[in-house]
């Protein structure tokens, strides 16, 4: 059976370092990383390893990308890093002010 792990990226929460440095460094682990999240299902199904780890920033569509996902992989075991709350909300104040929403 092959096991799943689900990286739900919170903006601002340290995921592009995982994403570039840390996740791709992991041993006897598929790193799926978030420019193929839209063939990762395919891509778990496809190859012959026991473990997966799927990486993805969410913002707005979060709850909608979790059931896309757990559809196929209901199993799938999430990792979600968060930051102090105070900190994270202003800098995602900042970021709303810079970008729009």
């Amino acid at each position: 059976m092959k096991e799943v792990y689900f990286h739900v990226g919170l903006g601002k929460t340290g995921s592009k370092y995982l994403q570039f440095v840390f996740f791709p460094k992991l041993k006897g682990i598929y790193y799926i990383h978030f420019s193929k999240y839209k063939k990762s299902k395919e891509i778990i199904k496809r190859k012959n390893f026991k473990k997966f780890l799927v990486s993805r920033e969410f913002d707005r569509q979060f709850e909608d990308e979790i059931n896309w996902f757990s559809k196929d992989f209901p199993d799938a075991k999430p990792i979600m890093v968060l930051r102090r709350h105070d900190s994270w909300i202003l800098s995602q104040f900042k970021r709303f002010i810079k970008n729009g929403y």
